[in-house]
This record gives C-alpha cells, sequence and structure tokens, in this order.
C-alpha cells in the first residue's frame, strides 16, 4: 500500500487480553500528518485500543486491507439542493 493513495484497516489480537482489536485511517490521514508506513500502523494500532509495546513482532501479526476512496466536496447550497432533487 502507498501513503496517500491507499487507506488502512487493521485487524490484530492484543497479545496481552487476546482481545480482537480493529481500526481504519482514510488514504489521506497518513499523508497529511506526514507519516512513514510504520508511524501509520503504529498509530492505527493506539487508535484500535492497544497501547503496549509496539514490537515488530507484533506489527506481523496484523492483517492490513488497503482501499481506496474518492473526497468530494460541495457547498451547503449544492448539498440543499441536491437534497431537495432527491
Amino acid at each position: 500500500w502507498e501513503v496517500g493513495t491507499h487507506g488502512m484497516i487493521i485487524d490484530f489480537e492484543d497479545p496481552t487480553s487476546g482481545r480482537p482489536l480493529s481500526a481504519t485511517y482514510l488514504p489521506e490521514i497518513a499523508h497529511q500528518q506526514g507519516w512513514t508506513k510504520q508511524e501509520c500502523i503504529d498509530s492505527l494500532m493506539q487508535k484500535a485500543g492497544y497501547y503496549g509495546k509496539v514490537t515488530d513482532a507484533l506489527r506481523n501479526t496484523i492483517k492490513l486491507t488497503r482501499y481506496q476512496s474518492s473526497l468530494h466536496t460541495l457547498s451547503y447550497q449544492e448539498y440543499i439542493a441536491m437534497k431537495e432533487s432527491n
């Protein structure tokens, strides 16, 4: 996966409790933060609720799913007009 191009969903198990954990970032988040792939994964692990030491062995247990999305913007007036036309 590429920072700034792909969003990520990670799934892994907390090594102390055995509890399943999961988190996601949209594609633009890692790029906006200036993160490397490893920094992004480590941040996702914390976002998922894991606050222990992140090691290479733990990183190697994650299941990572990448995805792409698109960002669309519109003004409030455009939103109202679209809503009223539907």
